[in-house]
């Protein structure tokens, strides 16, 4: 999970750093194809045969009308076969190891499950990809699951609770809408520049969302905040870019080249391979008590039996849980105004590595520590503060 203020940097590799990551057979098919076009049309077919080496992702694919012809506009397992880098396999393999997992279930609610991931956009996706973690975390916790994706008031996933019933939902909460496709629309941007393939090293440095510009009537700078990019943006950018492939190195595009954002600049060079990027997102205040506020306005399921409530947090920017301060608000914030949860869990994932990293209880019950998935070095219920346990 990455903090709101900091600046965040990812790179990518080439296929001169094959060997950084394994998977050399995985790089030379990925040579063959070429999924996206530099505008972001999606060659549907190419990623059709990508999916095909996996049993169940291939089944959640877009099929037909429901096919969104961008990268900005696709799920996440579509983005990473379209990237077909070892590291982008790599998160896929793990939530193909989840589907199967949840799959060997026999869970009723399955198959429409499988429909609803095939249709869904990329915020719905995500929703769906907490739904299949959290089934296939309480499958491997040996508890007995008997449905999954149900109808009825059921819950997201229903679990064997002695002779009845637990209810378990799931929601996923990421950044405010403005932030996270701030984020995902300069990923794109490196998604755009790394399916150029270059032979070289390009630097981006993208802008900050929060500018400050003098306002002359006022006397002084005041905060502008920039929209995110959109698709026409990033065409030319990369149309930029793609117009100076063939010159000598080191090039730059330097500041101001676009006057939409006037901070962005990118530059060519031989010392690295592959595309990096850095850019931030400032002035987004994340306090304990708009979390409490997002978590309490899930409502429980409707049928008899104790619930659960379990919150991705893995795209929930802030060090809101991370900072014990600030958790032990949550959980002072939750415990005055729960009502009808038995137990609040939160979670983040390492998408690079299967199954769950953090796990941060919010909320339990007495006796309800039985109906929790188990994770390896969780004390559940030493991690709860009572409502007398103000921090500050």
């Amino acid at each position: 999970m990455l903090p709101s203020h900091s600046l965040i940097v990812i790179a990518i590799p080439t296929p001169a750093s094959t060997s950084l990551w394994g998977g050399r057979a995985i790089a030379k098919r990925r040579a063959k194809m070429r999924p996206v076009s530099s505008s972001g049309a999606i060659d549907w077919p190419a990623v059709e045969r990508q999916a095909a080496s996996f049993e169940w992702l291939s089944k959640v694919i877009p099929r037909g009308d429901v096919q969104r012809h961008r990268l900005g506009n696709c799920s996440i397992v579509v983005e990473w076969l379209v990237q077909a880098t070892p590291g982008a396999l790599e998160m896929a393999s793990h939530v193909e190891a989840d589907l199967a997992a949840v799959a060997a279930a026999d869970l009723p609610g399955f198959p429409r499950l499988l429909r609803r991931m095939a249709s869904a956009d990329r915020v719905g996706f995500f929703a769906l990809l907490s739904e299949v973690m959290v089934a296939a975390w309480y499958l491997r916790s040996d508890r007995r699951v008997l449905d999954l994706h149900a109808d009825n008031g059921q819950g997201d996933v229903v679990v064997a609770d002695g002779g009845n019933t637990a209810h378990v939902e799931v929601m996923e909460l990421s950044a405010p809408v403005k932030q996270n496709l701030w984020q995902e629309r300069w990923s794109e941007l490196v998604t755009r520049l790394r399916l150029l393939r270059v032979p070289f090293g390009l630097d981006v440095h993208g802008p900050s969302d929060l500018r400050y510009v003098f306002n002359p009537a006022a006397g002084w700078d005041e905060p502008v905040r920039d929209p995110a990019p959109d698709l026409h943006d990033l065409d030319w950018i990369v149309g930029q870019v793609e117009t100076r492939l063939g010159w000598n190195r080191p090039w730059r595009l330097a500041p101001g080249f676009s006057q939409k954002y006037p901070d962005l600049w990118i530059e060519a060079t031989d010392e690295f391979s592959g595309v990096t990027v850095s850019w931030s997102s400032n002035g987004w205040a994340f306090p304990a008590s708009s979390l409490v506020d997002r978590i309490l306005k899930k409502r429980p399921p409707a049928c008899p039996g104790r619930k659960v409530l379990v919150v991705e947090v893995s795209r929930y920017p802030g060090e809101t849980l991370v900072e014990e301060w600030s958790r032990r608000q949550v959980k002072v914030g939750i415990a005055r105004r729960v009502k009808s949860w038995d137990a609040i869990i939160a979670f983040t994932r390492w998408w690079k590595r299967p199954g769950v990293a953090d796990v941060y209880v919010l909320h339990l019950a007495p006796q309800a520590s039985d109906i929790l998935p188990e994770w390896p070095g969780v004390p559940w219920a030493g991690q709860i503060a009572s409502p007398d346990q103000v921090a500050g």
